[in-house]
């Protein structure tokens, strides 16, 4: 296809969706302006996309459409939950909070500090928000998956001799 064609065949599934797409982005985050950069995100996914999708009918095109705001809202609740967790420099609580989110931030330093330098990289480039792309190597996915894992085991080991008397 040329530029010209694809050109049109975007403006085309943009005018048709967008509205959809967006609606489906307000009722998944609930929030105008998230919902609004879900909905630019997804297109831009689209458009990157497009040159690759194969236009063998309406009903595979529109459900490529549906499918990428379904993986971009996804990927934004995860983004935001993990920076929610692991950063803990919101606004301080106050009183016994305040002592508890204390305690639990050590915690998560203490946990990332045990872990190697390679586990430490991977879970610092999830928290930015490196996403490991589509048809990447399993090897990727699966240094992601053990990073976690051994973070989880470290952070329970931790849980534990703390709990102890």
């Amino acid at each position: 296809m040329n530029s010209t064609v694809l050109k049109l065949d975007f403006e085309t599934m943009y005018t048709e969706y967008r509205d959809a797409v967006f609606r489906f982005c307000l009722h998944r985050v609930y929030n105008r302006e998230d919902a609004e950069d879900l909905m630019q995100k997804t297109f831009l996914a689209v458009l990157t996309a497009l040159p690759h999708l194969e236009r063998q009918s309406d009903l595979h095109t529109r459900a490529y459409i549906f499918v990428a705001p379904h993986n971009t809202v996804t990927d934004f609740h995860r983004h935001k939950n993990l920076i929610t967790w692991c950063a803990l420099d919101y606004e301080r609580p106050t009183g016994q909070d305040f002592t508890e989110q204390v305690a639990l931030r050590d915690q998560v330093q203490q946990a990332q500090a045990q872990l190697s330098p390679e586990h430490r990289q991977t879970l610092q480039d999830w928290q930015d928000g490196y996403h490991i792309p589509v048809g990447a190597t399993t090897y990727l996915k699966m240094r992601r998956v053990r990073a976690k894992q051994r973070f989880k085991e470290v952070y329970e080991q931790l849980e534990r001799e703390a709990a102890l008397p």
